[in-house]
């Protein structure tokens, strides 16, 4: 009489469905290393290890720094070392080296710049996405 006239018959609940945990999503990113244990060299490690899938060619030292001291700056507003990576993978993922492909002047950029470039324009022309592991191999050996 005093209570609610709402009754809840059933809830149902839907979320992603994972087979393994963590997902391959997350380990892609935070891979299995020796340097597990040291969060600097670490950091670095998997920095390098995503700059280079997110802009579609290796990282250079300029942009590693760039994002490590970013990390550096932010890793204490976080509880876990997660939570600044994951900061620090935004400021990745909002650079124009990710969100455009590069065009320019091929004569003034390297043999190597270009055949990367060449993988991931193949690759979006293709099968609309970045490049798989083959192509980066490909021009990694200047065979493109």
């Amino acid at each position: 009489e005093t209570g609610s006239s709402i009754i809840v018959s059933e809830v149902e609940f839907e979320a992603p469905y994972f087979e393994t945990w963590p997902p391959q999503s997350h380990t892609r990113v935070f891979f299995e290393s020796p340097n597990k244990d040291n969060a600097e060299v670490y950091a670095r490690e998997v920095l390098t290890s995503f700059i280079s899938r997110a802009f579609r060619r290796p990282a250079t030292r300029d942009e590693i720094s760039l994002y490590y001291n970013f990390w550096s700056a932010v890793r204490d507003d976080y509880s876990t070392f997660e939570g600044g990576i994951r900061e620090t993978l935004v400021a990745v993922l909002c650079s124009p080296n990710f969100i455009y492909l590069p065009e320019g002047n091929p004569e003034k950029k390297s043999k190597p710049e270009r055949e990367y470039e060449l993988a991931a324009r193949l690759s979006y022309f293709l099968w609309n996405g970045p490049p798989d592991d083959q192509p980066y191999k490909l021009a990694s050996r200047d065979n493109f």
